[in-house]
């Protein structure tokens, strides 16, 4: 070690660094004093070591490199520790401090050092590191002394230097002057050393071990040497990046990338195209001449050149080593699934170092280094993915390399069906981002497209590929079922922020969500990159979906709509070619709406175009010996096909969903253009939303379809889309009821229409109520489909209605400084004028009874030859032209009827023949649509001024009154119907009739002739029910309470529309208040509905009966209420005895407090 004393004069007269030299001379001079060691001496010479490295570490990077003077001085100590000690007694705590010290220098002898001293260094650090029994007793170093030595040799060999900045230029000089003092015999046993090492658990140590070992490889070794260590090296290396010594899963990040990096220069320089064409091993083909030679010539090595115990490389050499490098590199695939980003992006260039340099003599190995790159390439790490993609288009760049490319997208569609029957969802994955890898480098390079539009096109073989994929793609079937039809106006009309995501539509295999949504954006890449060319698997997808009702139709349909959404994003569409994507489009998404034309009855599901791969209808080969009969099912059995599996059974609802998909992504294509598409497309989309049968992921597909579809074509909100396209939607509703193609859920479809179109565009509601009136002339004998329109026709009078009702509610919130100034003038007037006429005539003598009927109500003309020839063949239904309604007088000032009430009076008009329709149901429905009709119209928002209780200046009841008039035989006919709800249903009918304005005397002579005999008689009949039923004498002191229910009970109905009626018709004076023998009969036969045990509404209703009876006559009342009561009400309280009451107008009922509020009003 003497020769490594360069200069040891003292450095502080030349060295500017007069600080560091004088902290280090503080520790040099008192560890020159102990360089002898002893026991006593131990601790306090490693404490100056300690000092002197961390002395040495503080350095500068300015201060960096150490003059050579300054570093003879610091050495100079510890070189005496080692001169004057053997090596063996020398503890392992003071060699620890002696190697730190001595790898810090060397990271300026590295840049000052001669080649002699450099040898010196190396020589002494990798005796101390190959263990030649140091301590004696074969006793080795402790892992402190190994880690000193090993990062003592990284530094020596210069990779401080490099992690520093050394220029490439000036690191190859020194490496020159260097290498050849490093005899390989020594690089050998260090390397075969620093490999023991890298099984370390201690991490640090494991790492430097690997950092010598990858800069005594690259930068030290012979090329010669590197056939013989390869094999060993990349068995350490795999198990060093692998893991498998460690007990805490994956290996560290810094350690498996150091590792492969250390393969990779391994691999590279024993087996690189290079360094094997220049031995003979191979020979590189680049025009005809060497492709002649190569037949006609046999490689022979030089044995003259060749060394001792080393391997030489040769052909038979190298088509073993390749095979076995290749199971080495194919051990490396787990990785692809580490959670480290240093390690994948180390992974990455080792694939990409390996094709580029491996091309020749590792063929098989190419594609499994390709398949790397792809996968990380959609690495959730954004530094991982930039980096493969990099890479990618760097191996991309060579013909050969791309022709791996398109071979490696082949065989992993391929290889997909096969994973997903394995239920191998990480194959699956693995290979699914391969393709979606190649995918991305489309847009870049051309020829990588050509080949997915080739795969996807004519010739692509989607036939044997795309059978195989779509017969293992089976949906698990929807389990639930909606209850009721959701709120699909509110889903229309919303506009939300964001687009509505379809329903997750789950799979068999795979399994897992994750896994399925890679699928899908596979299929979507496809199409992307394919562009135009993949019309035709779209075409034979879609085609196979619509034609085929099985599990392999729905999953053409589901992965055609996948591809197609992905074509429409795709860059390559050329003006050109734009025409015929669209009329693909188009076709398709007519070519689904077919499946909305199948008839209930006919889903059922069909045999597949092809039996010869699924076919279970196989002959089953028994054999037989004697008598004995061998059952060999058991052990052969017959091959299930997927179809007989319960839960991946054709569903038809996921064949719509799937079609529901198929529209969306014709609309994705043709964008604005999709308008005409929607005559066709919008039915299948609302039949969907509406539909009562449909389970709940068809009702959200059919959602996000239309969110989607209106969004892609331009329109803010669904809702929107629907008003520009009403006319398609009614033309695609009215033709699913027509007998060829019926559909009872399109009246659903229509009620749909109405409701969200509402009355802005009422001529389009004319053409929905011709629309059901003629399929209700032509269905009237089905009970189902007559109810489903007169659903619509009600849905119609319910939004005029609230129209009205909603423009009448903002003429009222007006201020009152907008209303006409005049308005109030004339009213006044009018009132006044009519004072000062009864006043000069007050008395004068009443005319003639004979003759003091008013002139408005004459009739003008004969009512018969305008009746309607309507008869049910009842007694009642006879017309009676004395009460015909008379034709209200012609005024200019009389308002014109608007189209809604036109639109209102003819569904009234048009409603009257199913009054007598057999089915009770549709009677009830009927009566309760009337029922709207006459609240709208006898209750317009034209009204302008009253005066008493006739509205003449109302062109409603202008319309109503003739109608009434017609119907009134059978409307009187349902009050006697058979069923209760009917019964309920026509009184409430009466009830509105009653409460309507403009009515008058026309409707009051009608109700107390015809209605309330009738009502009495109902009265009777309950009586005498309570009377003889032990069940419903309840009244008696039983003190039964309705329950919660009894407000929605058909008894409960009617008696609230009996009272309702009745209390209107007290309320009209028309024809001078009400007769006193009637309200009197009105009052005890409605006297039981003021118990206090009957349901609260019932309560209500007779009370305000009853008030408008006290008004009439309040005598009459107050005497039948406290005879009913017992005792006086209101200011005496004394007993009926003693006021005179007769005791036979008691009653069992609990009305007193209902009493005490009647007389008080």
């Amino acid at each position: 070690m003497s020769t490594l004393f360069v200069n040891t004069s003292d450095p502080a007269a030349s060295d500017p660094s007069h600080d560091l030299f004088a902290r280090c001379k503080a520790v040099c001079v008192p560890l020159m004093a102990k360089t002898e060691l002893q026991s006593s001496s131990t601790n306090e010479v490693v404490s100056l070591l300690d000092t002197l490295a961390r002395e040495l570490r503080e350095v500068g990077p300015s201060a960096k490199p150490l003059k050579p003077s300054l570093v003879s001085y610091i050495f100079l100590p510890v070189s005496t520790i080692l001169r004057r000690n053997a090596l063996g007694v020398i503890p392992d705590r003071v060699l620890e401090g002696v190697l730190n010290v001595l790898g810090l220098l060397a990271e300026s002898w590295w840049y000052n050092a001669d080649a002699q001293t450099w040898e010196q260094l190396f020589t002494f650090v990798a005796l101390v590191i190959a263990g030649m029994d140091v301590k004696g007793k074969g006793r080795g170093l402790d892992e402190h002394c190994q880690l000193a030595a090993a990062q003592a040799l990284y530094a020596i060999l210069g990779g401080q230097a490099i992690a520093e900045g050394e220029s490439d230029e000036e690191h190859s000089t020194r490496l020159a002057l260097f290498r050849p003092k490093a005899l390989g015999s020594m690089v050998g046993r260090t390397l075969n050393v620093l490999l023991g090492l890298c099984d370390s658990a201690n991490t640090d140590l494991q790492q430097a071990a690997l950092r010598a070992a990858l800069l005594l490889i690259r930068d030290f070794m012979e090329v010669d040497l590197a056939p013989s260590v390869m094999p060993g090296v990349v068995s350490v290396m795999v198990r060093c990046a692998l893991g498998e010594d460690s007990k805490k899963g994956w290996a560290n990040g810094e350690s498996v990338a150091i590792a492969l990096n250390v393969i990779a220069v391994t691999v590279t320089n024993a087996i690189g195209d290079t360094v094997c064409v220049e031995a003979g091993a191979i020979r590189r083909v680049n025009n005809l001449e060497d492709l002649v030679e190569l037949a006609s010539e046999v490689v022979q090595a030089n044995d003259e050149q060749a060394q001792p115990n080393i391997t030489r490389r040769t052909a038979s050499w190298l088509r073993g080593t390749a095979t076995q490098l290749h199971i080495a590199l194919n051990s490396l695939t787990p990785l692809l699934a580490h959670n480290n980003a240093i390690a994948l992006r180390a992974l990455i260039s080792l694939a990409l170092q390996l094709s580029l340099h491996t091309k020749l003599t590792l063929p098989q190995s190419q594609p499994l280094l390709l398949s790397f790159v792809l996968a990380l390439s959609q690495s959730e790490y954004e530094s991982v993915s930039l980096q493969a993609r990099s890479a990618l288009l760097k191996i991309a760049s060579t013909p050969t390399s791309l022709q791996h490319i398109l071979e490696l997208v082949q065989d992993a569609l391929s290889s997909v069906p096969r994973h997903i029957r394995s239920q191998s969802d990480t194959k699956l994955s693995h290979r699914l981002r391969q393709i979606r890898s190649v995918c991305s480098l489309a847009p870049n390079l051309p020829p990588v497209s050509a080949g997915i539009a080739k795969l996807l096109g004519a010739h692509g073989g989607i036939e044997k590929w795309g059978i195989s994929l779509l017969s293992t793609l089976n949906f698990l079937s929807p389990s639930e079922r909606i209850g009721m039809v959701p709120d699909a106006v509110g889903l229309l009309q919303g506009s939300s922020d964001g687009e509505r995501p379809f329903p997750h539509l789950p799979l068999q295999n795979p399994a897992d969500k994750a896994v399925q949504e890679l699928l899908e954006d596979t299929l979507r890449d496809l199409g992307r990159a394919g562009g135009v060319e993949c019309l035709y698997s779209i075409e034979w997808l879609v085609g196979l979906g619509v034609a085929e009702r099985s599990t392999r139709g729905t999953a053409g349909l589901w992965c055609g709509a996948l591809i197609a959404q992905g074509l429409a994003d795709s860059p390559k569409l050329s003006r050109g070619s734009l025409s015929k994507v669209a009329k693909t489009a188009r076709w398709m998404a007519k070519a689904v709406a077919e499946l909305w034309q199948t008839r209930e009855g006919d889903d059922s599901p069909t045999a597949p175009a092809s039996d010869t791969a699924i076919n279970d209808d196989r002959s089953r080969i028994e054999f037989s010996s004697g008598l004995i009969t061998v059952d060999t099912s058991a052990i052969f059995p017959t091959p299930i096909s997927a179809e007989s599996n319960g839960s991946a059974l054709w569903s038809p609802t996921l064949q719509k969903v799937a079609a529901l998909r198929v529209i969306a992504s014709a609309s994705s294509v043709l964008q604005t253009t999709f308008a005409p598409v929607l005559m066709h497309a919008l039915y299948p989309m609302l039949h969907s939303l509406v539909s009562s049968s449909s389970s709940l992921i068809l009702h959200e597909t059919a959602s996000a379809t239309l969110d989607y579809v209106a969004r892609s074509a331009g329109y803010a909100t669904p809702r929107n889309m629907l008003m520009a396209n009403f006319d398609y939607a009614l033309s695609g509703s009215a033709s699913r009821l027509l007998r060829s193609k019926l559909d009872i859920e399109a009246a659903r479809v229509l009620k749909l229409l109405v409701r969200l179109v509402g009355a802005d565009v009422v001529e389009q509601m004319g053409d929905v109520v011709a629309e059901c009136f003629e399929r209700l002339d032509e269905y009237h004998g089905y009970e189902i489909l007559v109810e489903r329109l007169v659903e619509v026709l009600a849905e119609v009078i319910q939004v005029v209605k609230e129209d009205a009702e909603a423009q009448h509610q903002e003429e009222n919130d007006q201020p009152a400084t907008q209303e006409p100034d005049g308005m109030n003038d004339i009213v006044q007037e009018a009132t006044v004028n009519n004072l000062l006429r009864w006043l000069k005539s007050r008395h004068d003598k009443p005319m003639n009874d004979s003759i003091q009927l008013d002139d408005e109500h004459l009739p003008r003309e004969a009512w018969g030859d305008q009746r309607e020839d309507i008869a049910e063949g009842h007694h009642h239904e006879h017309t009676d032209d004395e009460r015909a309604p008379p034709p209200p007088p012609k005024s200019p000032e009389q308002p014109e009827p608007t189209s809604t009430d036109k639109l209102v009076h003819l569904i009234v008009s048009r409603s009257i023949p199913f009054l007598t329709h057999s089915s009770s149901l549709i009677r009830a429905r009927i009566l309760g649509l009337m029922a709207s009709a006459t609240r709208f119209l006898g209750f317009g928002s034209n009204v302008k001024v009253s005066i008493g209780d006739v509205f003449h200046d109302n062109p409603g009841v202008r319309l109503l009154l003739p109608q009434i008039h017609r119907c009134w035989p059978f409307v009187l006919n349902r009050l006697g119907d058979s069923e209760p709800f009917v019964v309920a249903a026509a009184a409430t009918f009466v009830a509105a009739l009653a409460e309507g304005r403009g009515s008058g005397d026309f409707v009051k002579q009608r109700l107390w002739d015809d209605v309330w005999p009738r009502f009495k008689n109902m009265l009777d009949s309950l009586q005498r029910v309570e009377r003889d039923s032990a069940l419903t004498q309840r009244r008696a002191g039983v003190g039964l309470t309705m329950d919660s229910m009894a407000i929605y009970a058909t008894s409960t109905k009617l008696h609230i529309a009996m009272l309702r009626t009745l209390a209107a018709t007290v309320r009209i004076k028309s024809l001078g208040g009400t007769p006193d023998k009637e309200a009197w009969d009105v009052a005890h036969g409605f006297l039981r509905f003021l118990d206090a045990r009957e349901e609260a509404t019932v309560q209500a209703a007779a009370c305000r009966l009853f008030v408008h009876l006290k008004q009439q006559n309040s005598d009459a009342i107050w005497l039948v209420l406290s005879s009913a009561v017992g005792h006086g009400i209101g200011g005496s309280h004394r007993p009926a005895e003693q006021l005179g009451l007769s005791s036979a107008l008691r009653r069992p009922f609990d009305i007193e407090q209902n009493a005490v509020f009647i007389l008080s009003s």
